[in-house]
């Protein structure tokens, strides 16, 4: 199995981090929308806050595809060098 290193030192294998990663996105638009739920109708949430915070959550998005398109190329990688190395093995013939 392929493992990948996190960034807190520990190795971790690819589906745990995507499943990391959707859990941290899921806490990220809880959190957005009891901000909004629970802000002054008088006093909404400034729009700039808002666009910013919005800016980040699709920043988070792209991120989380980055990585699931590398895990996609790494595997492909670890597979063609299997095969190369299978390939590339010297045959040894008997008389």
């Amino acid at each position: 199995m392929i493992e990948t290193i996190t960034g807190t030192g520990t190795t971790a294998a690819p589906s745990a981090l995507k499943s990391q990663a959707e859990e941290q996105k899921s806490q990220f638009l809880q959190l957005l929308i009891a901000q909004i739920k629970g802000q002054n109708p008088l006093d909404p949430m400034d729009g700039t806050a808002f666009v910013a915070q919005l800016a980040q959550f699709s920043s988070l998005e792209e991120l989380i595809n980055i990585r699931e398109v590398m895990e996609q190329v790494n595997e492909t990688l670890v597979s063609q060098s299997e095969a190369a190395s299978d390939v590339s093995e010297p045959t040894v013939f008997s008389a």
